[in-house]
């Protein structure tokens, strides 16, 4: 879903899935939604479980792994028309 200058997307994570490291222009915002996932961002790691929350800025190295099956919600600004 798109508004005037940010994105929301919604993503279902099989357990055991990697999300490689990557950056982009994109500023984002995380929402854990279901499941466990090991997140890292730049040098750090932490643990998500339902409820939790990051704050991605644009162009840092993030991703991470799925201890179970995932659900999230991230919101991108500026827009990633790629996304839809």
């Amino acid at each position: 879903m798109h508004g005037d200058r940010m994105s929301l997307v919604s993503w279902e994570i099989e357990a055991l899935a990697e999300v490689p490291l990557h950056s982009h222009e994109h500023e984002q915002i995380g929402i854990c939604v279901e499941g466990a996932f090991l997140f890292r961002l730049g040098d750090e790691e932490m643990e998500m479980t339902p409820g939790d929350m990051v704050v991605i800025p644009s162009n840092i190295k993030h991703g991470g792994y799925a201890r179970s099956a995932c659900k999230f919600i991230d919101v991108f600004s500026p827009l990633r028309l790629e996304y839809g």
